[in-house]
């Protein structure tokens, strides 16, 4: 072969070579680039007990029991089983009464109690407002019965007295007259007086109960028993209800405060 046919195969084969290189680059340029995410690990469900609803409304410590206060001729008396509680009466409790602690049934170990005077009749100075006589009341119940150590210490520790005479908790004024009374909410109304009587003594809370007028200013006596009641919840995890065993709300409390200015006069001696 000539010099000449030799350098034009080389040069050929140069071209050859270079045709399947520019080949292979363009299958390279057109191949589809795989762009998908890896599938992300699958998480564990964990499975879930539903929650049976919680059913919040508070139960009725008195069903299948009259209404505990009842007004009977202008007065607010509590009407419950007797049987429910140690010493038991067969008359329900008129709350207007200063002297529904003495009963027949009291045990002959107690001493016997001095007779109760007449109340004497009271005149309303001519700066007060003629309004007529009213009981109020506010009933601090729980939803478990109180045994007597833990409703006593809850009431003498809100500042009331257990009055021997009457057996119920009492507010006095700075003269030791009663302007608020604090009745057991079960029928008989009373207190044991000694650790031994109360050894059985079970009750789902108080009766508050206020009459205007009364021997001092009435919204102080209204404050101080909305006060007393706010306090006694808190110390038993209570709640307040009316004499119809309803929840009282804000706006109820707000309108007894507002009852108590028809009252206001000089306080009554």
């Amino acid at each position: 072969m000539t010099e000449l046919q030799i350098t034009l195969a080389v040069l050929a084969l140069l071209f050859v070579a270079l045709l399947y290189w520019l080949g292979q680059r363009r299958k390279r340029q057109h191949q589809p680039v795989n762009t998908a995410q890896p599938a992300p690990a699958e998480v564990p469900v964990e499975k879930t007990v539903p929650t049976p609803p919680v059913d919040d409304r508070q139960p009725d410590l008195f069903a299948g029991t009259t209404d505990p206060l009842k007004e009977e001729n202008g007065r607010l008396v509590l009407e419950l089983d007797a049987d429910e509680i140690r010493p038991a009466a067969g008359q329900p409790v008129d709350v207007s009464r200063t002297n529904f602690g003495r009963t027949e049934t009291a045990s002959k170990s107690q001493p016997a109690a001095q007779p109760e005077q007449a109340d004497e009749e009271v005149v309303l100075p001519d700066s007060a407002v003629k309004a007529e006589p009213r009981i109020f009341a506010i009933m601090v119940l729980g939803t478990k019965p109180y045994p007597w150590k833990e409703l006593q210490t809850a009431l003498v520790g809100i500042g009331l007295e257990l009055d021997p005479a009457e057996r119920i908790f009492v507010r006095r004024n700075e003269h030791g007259k009663i302007y608020l009374r604090v009745a057991n909410a079960l029928e008989p109304g009373i207190f044991p007086l000694t650790d031994e009587e109360g050894a059985e003594f079970e009750s789902p809370g108080v009766a508050m109960i206020l009459q205007l007028p009364t021997c001092v200013h009435a919204p102080f006596a209204m404050n101080q028993m909305i006060k007393d009641a706010r306090k006694l919840s808190q110390r038993l995890g209570a709640h307040l209800y009316n004499e119809k065993r309803q929840r009282l709300n804000e706006s109820q409390l707000k309108a007894m405060r507002d009852a108590s200015l028809d009252y206001v006069s000089e306080p009554l001696t």
